[in-house]
């Protein structure tokens, strides 16, 4: 039988400069930033989110990106090549100049008319769709609005691969396989809520996640810019006001509180707001990239922070009411939920709402035309949940009048579907419905929904089972769960954030669904690494399934294509959940151009870098020898980016990365030689050969032989590894009959055995046990989780397979799971125990 593991050939990890030290030799030595090399590879097979169609062309050469290259674009269409030319000017270092005529070897952008192939599909769709075309003179980008060029833009640079979105230099070949994609989105609203009034986040770490959300198609940012904790917006003063309000007070007073800690944290929110310079340095940005900003002022409930500053909106039923003495109340206690509200009755309410809405919505809208199509309207969320202290008259009246209101100002009104659980009231027909709620919720009020549509109205898709980010992704994670209590595993993993569908969880037609919204609320939210945490990768579900025809989905696929995006997210500094679902790769670069100083100053020289999910550099021994002599050489490591998985069950503190820098500061002779570098990680030993040049006693260059990455957890399996050349004579031919008999799928990208049912999952499993030639009955029954060392070959993945919840008792010789998604973990894992 032939070897079922084949090594995966891919892109090393962002490789940077660094002033720290090995050990005490260089302990002040600076470094000068290298240029790195990289293997230039196809990565048209790892786009997110898929695209519609792909269509490669085999057989014709690549597209070869050059310092003579030029892009081409005028009008309009330069929105998107300056955002092309400004990410690949820094990665690639080429001058890529715009111009309105290039000559060969060039990209250019066109605005066409018409897609005929999308002339039945609505018109907010049909606006987003793009054609990329890739040949060896030109790639040819036509879209309908600047925005759709800029989606084609996010997935050219995806093609170029993950280096591309690198700060600084990288050495390599730049090429794109010739091929064309045609794509156009499932949804016109692909959106992500960020609760920035709980807990602040700063304009910086917004533009952040405004970039990682543009390169997934993510085209809506939800702020959530009040609470009972927090206002996040300045407001000027009204030149028309007659009732005495000071609206500079909401941010003086309001802008300086912030949840305080909880349970799952020891921080208290950030505080803060956004100017109105920044807010609209924000909503440029974010349109820069193809991304409409939408603000939520939320009301009538959730107004703490609106009683706290204003005195004049503390009517006589407001609540809380402000202490004897007082004018405002008090800073509103979380502990106290959902029991804030205005006083509807109050005759400064309207007045002033009525401006704050107005003033808010202006800010909103974006200084020049990305779609006119989708911006025809502005979007205006007025919150409307848990509402609980207001009354029901008044409550109904209140969405009513002002989503009316909101419609004559060219506003298209979004509320939660809270409304639903107090009544029904007469919104306007251009209100969109924002729904968190989940099964058995959406089960039990079809008729409701049905009723609501009925009158024009449309959804946006948030069930917090399958989008709310800030519920906790595995078992072992501190946070809420409460969303997803109707699953098995009691956690929201990434499984959960892909495979669903709001046309089928609704019961209504795909027209009457106007998108997706992944939310993620900040009560225990502090820093921007706890935000990221919970973001990436499930983000990633998100966006393809608010992209992605629903025929084109598929979970394993999803899966292989997600670990490709290891490297750019350590590349742009994104914390990630290390321990989720995906087996992530572990990247080793060589460096390509070592930084040139005065040996006599025992400088240490960059060797490359290694991106181990999951790692830090204490946890690895490493080796560094020359030749075949084995004379050892002295090399240290730096941490460059931390791994820190949790806080003793606080959500704070997660930062994941694990980017590790390897030097040495060897003297070594003029000229080249080979060297030997070993990398151990407690259970895995990584051993790579590389060559080092040594000219006028300066470590000049390392030129490496190959590039490659192991990935230590899981391997690219080839079906044909299985099902052929299998003798009847062979002792475990059964068994592979048997598997095969048993429905397996043919093709498992990601590593693990892929059954069709749970039921053959045991199948694969006596298969793969009884494959790894250990007994079948004569173990005990805590044997894999017992007297087993940090040294032993198989040490994680009997960890991995433990905190996965398997049982421990298999009298049949067959490992049994606690649910179907732990039974692909063991699959993987009794495939690896068989090698």
């Amino acid at each position: 039988m032939k070897k079922l593991l084949s090594l995966l050939v891919t892109l090393m990890l962002i490789v940077g400069s660094n002033t720290s030290a090995i050990g005490t030799a260089a302990a002040s030595t600076k470094h000068t930033p290298a240029v790195r090399t990289a293997q230039a590879v196809d990565f048209s097979n790892s786009l997110l989110p898929l695209p519609s169609k792909i269509e490669k062309r085999s057989g014709q050469p690549p597209f070869v990106l050059s310092n003579q290259s030029q892009i081409q674009a005028s009008g309009e269409s330069r929105l998107a090549a300056n955002l092309l030319a400004s990410q690949l000017r820094k990665s690639t270092g080429f001058k890529l100049p715009i111009v309105d005529n290039a000559g060969k070897k060039k990209i250019v952008y066109t605005l066409v008319s018409n897609f005929p192939d999308y002339k039945k599909i609505s018109a907010e769709r049909r606006s987003e769709a793009y054609s990329l075309e890739v040949n060896e003179n030109e790639i040819k980008i036509s879209a309908l609005t600047p925005q759709g060029q800029i989606w084609a833009t996010q997935t050219l640079i995806q093609l170029f691969g993950p280096w591309a979105l690198s700060e600084n230099q990288v050495k390599q070949e730049w090429k794109v396989v010739a091929l064309r994609i045609d794509d156009i989105p499932r949804f016109s609203w692909r959106g992500v809520m960020l609760d920035v009034a709980r807990s602040f986040i700063p304009l910086n770490e917004v533009k952040k996640l405004v970039d990682r959300f543009s390169y997934y198609k993510i085209n809506r940012l939800h702020l959530h810019l009040s609470d009972d904790q927090g206002w996040r917006i300045e407001i000027p003063q009204n030149p028309a006001d007659k009732d005495g309000i000071d609206y500079s007070q909401l941010v003086k007073k309001s802008g300086k509180t912030a949840y305080p800690k909880t349970k799952q944290t020891n921080l208290v929110g950030r505080k803060g707001y956004y100017s109105l310079a920044e807010y609209r340095e924000l909503v440029t940005y974010a349109g820069q990239r193809g991304i409409i900003v939408v603000p939520e002022i939320d009301t009538p409930g959730h107004v703490g922070a609106i009683l706290h500053a204003i005195p004049q909106m503390n009517g006589l039923k407001s609540f809380p009411r402000p202490a004897k003495g007082e004018k405002t109340t008090p800073f509103f206690s979380p502990f106290l939920p959902n029991a804030s509200s205005l006083d509807i009755g109050n005759p400064v309410n309207k007045r002033f709402l009525n401006y704050i809405f107005s003033q808010v919505a202006k800010e909103s809208r974006l200084p020049f035309t990305i779609n006119a199509t989708l911006q025809k309207e502005s979007f205006f969320h007025l919150g409307g949940d848990e509402a609980y202290k207001t009354a029901h008259f008044d409550y109904i009246n209140y969405l009513e009048e002002n989503t009316v209101s909101a419609a004559k100002r060219g506003q298209r009104p979004i509320i939660w579907n809270d409304s639903f659980k107090r009544g029904d009231p007469k919104v306007s027909s251009k209100t969109i419905m924002q729904f968190w709620d989940s099964a058995p919720w959406l089960e039990n009020n079809q008729a409701q929904i049905k009723k609501f549509l009925s009158r024009g109205a449309k959804i946006i898709a948030s069930p917090a089972t399958s989008t709310y980010f800030t519920q906790r992704e595995n078992t072992e994670l501190a946070g809420p769960w409460w969303a997803c209590r109707y699953a098995q595993e009691k956690s929201c993993g990434i499984n959960l954030f892909y495979n669903w569908d709001p046309v089928k969880d609704f019961s209504v037609p795909e027209d009457k669904i106007l998108g997706i919204e992944g939310v993620s609320w900040s009560e225990n939210v502090r820093t921007d690494h706890d935000l990221e945490f919970l973001l990436f990768p499930r983000i990633l579900a998100t966006a393809e399934v608010s992209w992605t025809d629903s025929k084109k989905k598929n979970y394993i696929d999803f899966i292989s294509r997600l670990t490709n995006h290891t490297t750019g997210l350590n590349i742009t500094g994104t914390t990630f959940n290390a321990h989720s679902k995906p087996e992530w790769k572990t990247v080793f670069s060589p460096a390509k151009i070592i930084a040139k100083s005065n040996r006599s100053n025992s400088s240490a020289y960059l060797l490359g870098w290694l991106s181990i999910p999951g790692k830090n550099a204490g946890e690895l021994s490493i080796s560094l020898s020359k030749g075949n002599s084995k004379t050892s050489l002295p090399v240290g490591l730096t941490q460059e980016k931390s791994f820190h998985y949790t806080d003793r069950g606080k959500q704070t503190g997660r930062q994941m990365g694990s980017l590790i820098g390897i030097w040495t500061n060897a003297k070594l002779p003029t000229g080249a030689q080979e060297v030997s570098l070993s990398i151990n990680d407690g259970a895995h030993v990584l051993h790579l050969k590389t060559t080092l040049e040594v000219k006028d006693e300066q470590l000049v260059s390392i030129l490496p032989p190959q590039h490659f990455s192991t990935n230590f957890d899981s391997s690219l399996i080839h079906s044909q590894d299985i099902f052929t050349d299998v003798k009847d004579g062979e002792g475990f031919y059964r068994e592979i009959r048997w598997l095969r008999d048993s429905g397996v799928t043919t093709g498992w990208p990601d590593g693990t055995f892929r059954p069709s049912s749970p039921i053959n999952r045991d199948a694969m499993a006596a298969f793969l046990y009884r494959l790894s030639g250990k007994p079948r009955v004569d173990l005990p029954q805590v044997s894999p989780f017992r007297d087993v060392k940090v040294s032993d070959p198989f040490y994680r993945e009997i960890r991995w397979l433990r905190d996965s919840g398997v049982t421990t008792g298999w009298p049949d010789g067959t490992f049994r799971p606690s649910s179907p998604i732990n039974r692909d973990a063991m699959a993987a894992f009794l495939y690896r125990l068989s090698r």
